[in-house]
C-alpha cells in the first residue's frame, strides 16, 4: 500500500513533535459568529429595551415576547455554531501526522 503525507501540513508534525494544527476560516467564522449570538443572549437577558430603544419601535407591545424569542434563538445558533466549530477543531488535527492510504496504490 502506498501512503503520503498530510498535504496541508507536510508530516502533520511540526518540528518540536507536537501535532499542527491548520484550523481553516469556516472555524473562525462559526466561532465569531457564536460569540455574536452569546452577545445578543447577554444584551437580552440584561437589557430587554434596548430594542425598543435602538429601532424607536415596540413590535411586542410590551409583553416582552420578542425579547425572549431572541433568547431562544441566540442560545440555539450560539450552541449549533459551536457545536460546528467543534467538529471543524477535530477535524483540523484528524489524520495529522499519519500518512494515509493513496486510493489504487501498488
Amino acid at each position: 500500500m502506498t501512503t503520503r503525507p498530510n498535504p496541508t501540513t507536510g508530516s502533520g508534525r511540526s518540528a518540536g513533535g507536537e501535532t499542527s494544527r491548520t484550523l481553516r476560516r469556516r472555524f473562525w467564522l462559526e466561532t465569531m459568529s457564536a460569540g455574536l449570538s452569546v452577545a445578543v443572549l447577554l444584551l437580552t437577558l440584561t437589557w430587554s429595551d434596548w430594542i425598543e430603544l435602538l429601532l424607536h419601535v415596540d413590535p411586542d407591545h410590551g409583553s416582552g415576547a420578542l425579547e425572549w424569542a431572541i433568547v431562544i434563538m441566540a442560545a440555539a445558533s450560539a450552541a449549533a455554531l459551536l457545536l460546528a466549530a467543534g467538529r471543524e477543531w477535530k477535524g483540523s488535527t484528524r489524520g495529522a501526522g499519519l500518512a494515509r492510504p493513496v486510493a489504487g496504490g501498488c
